[in-house]
């Protein structure tokens, strides 16, 4: 067919010829921007698991403290009454917040590889120690607090012979 039809044979070859040509020039750009945009697609994706693993592990260590703070509640010496239901009430909401937190942790491999992400990447964060450490307060950062001290010993720089 393509002997009877000369004209036919060379446009086909045409097409085919910038085909392949537009294929090559739309694959070598889109080859440097993919690094760039897979290191900032695997950052992401890690920041985002690191995040809900911290926040699991803060979670986990507050009802731990709630859930002692609330047994010692029931002893003499410990607070009683609205103060002890606080703490009750406090150790139900964060266990709350961690079994949604959990809930997010097991989808986060479903929505990653739906886009494509290698689980591998989640899994290096697995081998990370989490920090659970809290910043200090702002409002007290270089405070000297001295209310309730004894008068007499206020003045450092003052020298009473003593």
């Amino acid at each position: 067919m393509l002997l009877r039809y000369p004209r036919f044979g060379t446009r086909l070859l045409q097409i085919a010829m910038a085909v392949l040509i537009t294929s090559a020039a739309i694959s070598l750009p889109a080859a440097a921007e993919s690094e760039e945009e897979t290191l900032a697609k695997r950052e992401y994706w890690q920041d985002k698991y690191r995040v809900l693993l911290r926040n699991q592990a803060i979670l986990k260590d507050n009802v731990t403290k709630l859930e002692h703070d609330y047994a010692q509640a029931q002893r003499r010496n410990y607070p009683r009454g609205g103060a002890r239901n606080e703490l009750l009430l406090k150790a139900t909401s964060q266990r709350q917040q961690l079994a949604q937190t959990e809930k997010e942790i097991a989808s986060i491999f479903t929505e990653a590889r739906t886009s494509d992400v290698p689980p591998g990447w989640l899994y290096e964060i697995e081998d990370e120690p989490i920090d659970t450490r809290r910043p200090a307060s702002p409002d007290t950062a270089g405070e000297d607090d001295r209310a309730g001290r004894n008068p007499r010993f206020l003045d450092q720089d003052k020298d009473d012979g003593y």
